[in-house]
């Protein structure tokens, strides 16, 4: 029998798993999602639980980026 912690992930308001600690490491988290296991009294912020700060993703997009993409898809309003 497994005794592996089993986790539910809320990103925004939607409720995600269960999962494994590995399963959440392949998957990734943000830093604004919520997690919640057996211990735990309510949904607690991911980046607030020291185990997960090094899985948290980081949304690198540059503004740069984002102009580039939507002028290059609406170019044809030119």
């Amino acid at each position: 029998m497994s005794t592996e912690k089993i986790y539910l992930l809320k990103e925004n308001k939607l409720i995600r798993g269960p999962y494994t600690y590995s399963a959440l490491k392949i998957r990734g988290i943000r830093k604004d999602d919520k997690i919640w296991y057996e211990g735990l009294k309510d949904w607690t912020p991911v980046i607030s639980i020291e185990e997960f700060k090094e899985m948290v993703k980081i949304k690198t997009h540059s503004p740069l980026m984002r102009y580039n993409f939507l002028s290059r898809f609406f170019s044809f309003l030119r």
